[in-house]
């Protein structure tokens, strides 16, 4: 971790930001625009005053023109930035995400593992009534701890052979459903074949299984639907229970049919109305894209009082995006969407594809980071604009001062590092910039 967290930096300290490529590009232009007002100015003075002068005056014009603080102006600051970002938990790819990030105007969260409280828990197990035979011992040849009868109830049954598929899973979910088997004593299978659906669920099928040879399908019931799996009518309404209580609804079937579901107990983060309060009060506009049913969907709206938009797919997610949009997000689900939003932020736990996309990832497992980030962005920001105004301007009116004979080199001289050393001193304010755990204490 923290090789992968050195890697990081090293790589956004050198990925210059479009900000900070313009401002190379101008001082690239301002050393021969320098090198011809020098000459002019030479060939003025040399033949208003004489050849001591021009050479006075052209020295002064070389040396005021210098773009030392142009230079300094932009990659100090957003250095600064992302060493203060690291130490609060908040690891930028590049320089670039910073300036995005302070443009924009929209934010959208992934829900599950995002603005849910993880690890999620499973509360309910309900199997259809004789789906399952209870002949099939040789399912489980070894579930420590528990006993032969146990061993035969349809739920045990159900729940090894779900396990066993979702154990290659990465989402949260499956996460809960492997943990809840284990925790029952229930040996897990290696399956034979395994594949993930973004937003659907997962399909796969366990080598040698009495139950069924054709492939079994996890996940949602759009995911069941698309299976072609009838849906029984004692499962529907208990799902349909469920949701009113509050619970997320795993399906699983195969053969045909659905043949049992899963109710897993899903609760909002300690932080997420404090920061969607915080996030409110920046002027930011708020949405949540998320592959649940629109059931979910509308208690998550009342319950934070944003937007939701649910059923969506990997590829829905992406078009949902609004210009100049944040992602938040952590699931395979989320790639899509966290590397097409202007700023992608990936959670600590999150997959492997979702830290890949985003252009942050968040190394503490709290969203207030989100709205410090944002402040962090802006205050950077506005120190690189103050920054270039100075250099731009301080530049101007010395060139103009030093040809006009005004300025002597050795004032020259003085007045270019005193605007660099105005232009760092600027810039190192952001080392006082409020880390997040300091801000959290003083509020």
């Amino acid at each position: 971790m923290a090789g992968q967290i050195g890697r990081l930096l090293h790589e956004a300290l050198w990925a210059r930001s479009p900000l900070e490529r313009m401002v190379d590009k101008l001082s690239a232009w301002m050393t021969p625009a320098a090198l011809a007002l020098a000459t002019i100015a030479f060939l003025v003075w040399n033949y208003v005053s004489g050849v001591e002068t021009g050479l006075l005056v052209a020295l002064s014009v070389l040396l005021i023109a210098c773009p030392c603080a142009l230079g300094l102006a932009t990659p100090l600051t957003l250095w600064l930035s992302l060493e203060r970002a690291a130490e609060s938990g908040a690891i930028l790819r590049s320089t670039a995400a910073l300036e995005r990030l302070a443009k924009v105007e929209t934010v959208f969260f992934d829900k599950t593992g995002t603005l849910s409280q993880l690890p999620m828990k499973v509360q309910k197990i309900h199997v259809e009534s004789g789906s399952l035979l209870p002949s099939s011992e040789s399912l489980l040849p070894s579930a420590a701890g528990l006993s032969p009868a146990s061993w035969l109830t349809p739920e045990v049954e159900f729940l090894q052979i779900i396990a066993s598929i979702e154990n290659e899973s990465e989402h949260p979910l499956a996460k809960a459903i492997v943990e809840y088997a284990k925790a029952q004593g229930i040996e897990l299978q290696k399956p034979e074949s395994f594949k993930a659906l973004p937003a659907l669920g997962v399909m796969g099928k366990l080598p040698n299984s009495p139950i069924t040879n054709s492939p079994i399908a996890i996940g949602s019931s759009r995911l069941m639907s698309a299976e072609g799996l009838e849906m029984p009518e004692e499962i529907r309404q208990q799902a349909e229970a469920w949701k009113e209580a509050g619970l997320v609804v795993v399906y699983a079937g195969w053969d045909g049919h659905v043949v049992g579901a899963v109710g897993l107990g899903e609760t909002v983060r300690a932080e997420a109305k404090e920061v969607v309060a915080q996030l409110h009060s920046r002027g930011l506009k708020l949405g949540m894209l998320t592959g649940d049913e629109a059931g979910a969907g509308e208690r998550w709206q009342k319950t934070l009082g944003i937007p939701v938009q649910a059923a969506l797919t990997p590829d829905e997610k992406m078009k949902r995006l609004a210009e100049n949009a944040a992602m938040v997000g952590d699931g395979i689900n989320d790639g899509p969407a966290l590397a097409a939003a202007t700023v992608g932020l990936a959670m600590n736990h999150g997959t492997d594809v979702a830290r890949t996309a985003a252009d942050i990832v968040l190394m503490r497992d709290d969203l207030r980071v989100i709205p410090w980030l944002v402040d962090l962005s802006r205050e950077s920001m506005k120190r690189v604009r103050q920054n270039l105004g100075w250099a731009v301007v301080y530049n101007l009116l010395g060139v103009a001062l030093a040809m006009a004979g005004l300025l002597q080199p050795v004032f020259s001289a003085f007045a270019m590092v005193a605007s660099s050393v105005f232009v760092t001193s600027n810039a190192m304010k952001m080392n006082k910039f409020p880390l997040l755990d300091e801000e959290n204490a003083a509020t």
